[in-house]
């Protein structure tokens, strides 16, 4: 997260060339990061109790996507497995209000 917090501030809101080294950097590092989940997600939810209503895992991982969706730094058409959960989570959580 903190890699997608860097391009936000430093590409979209300073508008600081998104070629830098310090911002391809993080960007690398985020893309791969967001690659391992996708490839690993399966696994990791098999690992989760199977009598919960909740899972802190669950509900970060959603928000990481959501945020993802609402200030876009990477595309996320190349993680079809994160966004295939967060699109199933969305609907499978709204019995639960979040109100942060």
């Amino acid at each position: 997260m903190a890699g997608q917090v860097q391009i936000a501030f430093g590409v979209l809101i300073c508008k600081l060339p998104e070629e830098n080294i310090y911002f391809a950097k993080a960007r690398k590092g985020f893309e791969g990061a967001l690659a391992w989940f996708d490839a690993h997600l399966a696994e990791a939810a098999g690992r989760l109790p199977s009598a919960r209503d909740l899972s802190l895992f669950e509900v970060s991982l959603f928000y990481l996507i959501d945020h993802l969706t609402f200030r876009p730094t990477v595309p996320l058409a190349p993680y079809r497995a994160l966004v295939s959960f967060a699109d199933e989570f969305s609907v499978s959580s709204t019995a639960y209000r979040f109100d942060f």
